[in-house]
């Protein structure tokens, strides 16, 4: 599968050490036209490679979801994982991506299960029971052997997050 890594790196490490929000959104921006000044140079389409998971646990920006088309927004993480290891082993993916950590590629670590507290496995399994089997919070407790608050931590956080990313309607 063609795909290009474009590595920004250099500009990054010009920026101030001592001002660590700047630097993440100038990083963020160089990126962005980076990316897209390759595309429209090479008449090519930006695709976003966000998942549900990041979308629920806030491991995002608007930058993220940069793209004309966010063809997996809508996998689990593991489900990305996955369709990633069968596309590796028919060899369309390059060697190592199909299990390379995920994280958000301007500061390099933590990685997001770090971020998170917990593997995308079980941050799925709780986000499917509530999402698609319609669990309360303290059944998909029960299920998984957790704490209730816990999941109605991370409920909250997902709606917190559904309408974070979720246009304003437009009054006429």
């Amino acid at each position: 599968m063609p795909h290009k890594i474009v590595d920004a790196s250099k500009q990054y490490n010009s920026l101030e050490e001592d001002i660590p929000t700047i630097k993440i959104h100038t990083m963020m921006g160089i990126r962005r036209a980076l990316v897209y000044s390759i595309a429209e140079k090479e008449n090519l389409t930006v695709v976003s490679c966000g998942t549900k998971s990041e979308l629920h646990a806030g491991l995002f920006c608007m930058n993220n979801l940069l793209g004309e088309i966010l063809p997996i927004s809508h996998l689990y993480k593991t489900q990305v994982y996955q369709l990633a290891e069968s596309l590796a082993a028919h060899g369309l993916l390059p060697e190592g991506m199909a299990n390379k950590p995920s994280h958000c590629g301007i500061t390099g670590e933590p990685n997001d299960e770090d971020v998170m507290g917990m593997h995308f496995e079980e941050f799925d399994t709780i986000c499917y029971l509530l999402e698609n089997k319609g669990y309360s919070p303290s059944k998909t407790a029960k299920t998984l052997g957790k704490a209730t608050s816990q999941i109605e931590n991370i409920k909250e956080q997902i709606e917190l997050h559904k309408r974070m990313i979720e246009f304003p309607s437009v009054k006429t």
